[in-house]
């Protein structure tokens, strides 16, 4: 129990800046059941506070009304004073952070998913974005990736390419001109294209797990 507790304040957290630090959702549903009812008590306590301000610090207005109108003036009012109170910023940011917390809490019970901060994971999701533009600009200019045959009695093809691949690895299984071939290395050189990558044809007898349909012009894309 203690290690779910100490574990809530990194549910709020987007996974991008949790690194490799994992949360149960046992956790997230108490950060979420505790984000919706603080959320919504302070929502009910500043209601209190507001409408008590508006109508009995008001008392002769109220008492005035109730004289000419009679009740349904009254209830007129607390209508006009309850929408008074539903449009103010920090009564709309109570109503969302409490719908947040309520769709953490039904995600960590129903699918065990640990749903973020909505503001936080916005701040992540810019950075992304940062990192990314900064790391594009780095790079330079995309350009197609360059091909080389190879007589080799291993590698058969040498790629050269502007940007990174990340999804192949030894195990991926690179289809290409109408041929089966594997990663058999990488190497690094310079100018535009410096991320080098070494295949050769992928034995008969070797179980094809995923096929990438590779593309020289795929650092466009």
């Amino acid at each position: 129990m203690f290690s779910a507790l100490a574990q809530v304040p990194a549910t709020l957290l987007p996974r991008r800046y949790r690194n490799n630090f994992e949360v149960s959702s046992s956790s997230a549903s108490i950060s979420g059941i505790a984000q919706f009812l603080l959320c919504l008590g302070v929502f009910i306590s500043r209601y209190l506070h507001f409408s008590s301000a508006r109508l009995f610090g008001g008392s002769q207005v109220a008492l005035k009304a109730a004289e000419v109108g009679g009740e349904t003036a009254v209830m007129g009012s607390g209508l006009f004073v309850l929408a008074a109170y539903l449009l103010q910023p920090a009564t709309i940011l109570l109503i969302f952070l409490s719908v947040e917390g309520a769709v953490r809490l039904i995600a960590a019970n129903t699918t065990q998913e640990v749903v973020p901060n909505s503001f936080l994971a916005a701040a992540a999701w810019l950075q992304g974005r940062l990192a990314h533009s900064t790391s594009e600009l780095a790079m330079g200019k995309r350009v197609p990736d360059e091909i080389e045959a190879l007589e080799s009695d291993d590698v058969k093809l040498r790629i050269r390419s502007c940007r990174p691949k990340p999804s192949w690895n030894p195990r991926t299984t690179i289809f290409f001109n109408d041929q089966l071939y594997e990663l058999a290395g990488t190497e690094t050189g310079p100018g535009a294209r410096p991320f080098i990558f070494l295949l050769r044809i992928k034995p008969a007898n070797k179980l094809v797990r995923g096929t990438y349909h590779y593309s020289p012009s795929d650092p466009m894309i």
